[in-house]
């Protein structure tokens, strides 16, 4: 696994589509955090789809990003995971993540079952656990850098005494969007890791 390229190579291909993979991203997301969550693995499968379709040279489409729910059990199930490893906090998620990285784009392009994607991802990760670990780590540290302004100013208005509900609302608000301007780089670089491994997986 090549780390950096892999990430570079999201990076380069959220460029290509950028409004898309936001607008996708965005709507799915909003979506995602008003259901608690439960809808992570279907996120994770509309952004694979989109990034499949990019990668084979065509334009992906923002509507693209709702394909998950044609097939609503498998990666409904597979992001249950991911979820549960958030409530490990960091570690858990990051392991999660590196373990279980190829699950739902194998579905997306697979249309296997959850339990297999799961498995197969588990199996070829565990090959250089350590590797995978870090590149979702760092490919989710730059997803979620978007949210870092809305994240220090709500801080600094709280360590500051100058916070109100109104304040708040528009940082934490601030905090939600600017993620959503740089998580599809997490999406579009497993994509590419995945196309990297496919033929082992």
């Amino acid at each position: 696994m090549r780390i950096l390229d892999q990430v570079r190579g999201g990076y380069d291909l959220y460029k290509k589509h950028p409004v898309q993979f936001l607008l996708g991203s965005l709507l799915l997301g909003l979506l995602n955090i008003a259901l608690c969550f439960t809808l992570t693995g279907l996120h994770f499968y509309g952004m694979s789809f989109m990034a499949f379709k990019a990668l084979r040279g065509e334009k992906p489409e923002i509507a693209d990003a709702f394909k998950g729910f044609q097939n609503f059990v498998s990666p409904f199930l597979a992001g249950l995971v991911f979820v549960a490893g958030t409530l490990v906090f960091v570690v858990g998620y990051a392991v999660t993540g590196g373990l279980f990285l190829y699950a739902c784009p194998l579905i997306a392009e697979q249309q296997v079952g959850a339990r297999e994607a799961l498995g197969r991802s588990f199996r070829y990760a565990r090959r250089s656990p350590g590797r995978h670990i870090l590149f979702f780590t760092l490919a989710a540290a730059l997803g979620y850098l978007g949210g870092l302004p809305g994240l220090a100013a709500l801080l600094s208005l709280y360590c500051t005494g100058g916070i109100t509900v109104l304040s708040a609302v528009l940082t934490l608000a601030l905090c939600v969007l600017g993620t959503f301007v740089t998580l599809p780089i997490l999406f579009a670089s497993v994509a590419v890791a995945y196309r990297a491994a496919a033929q082992e997986l």
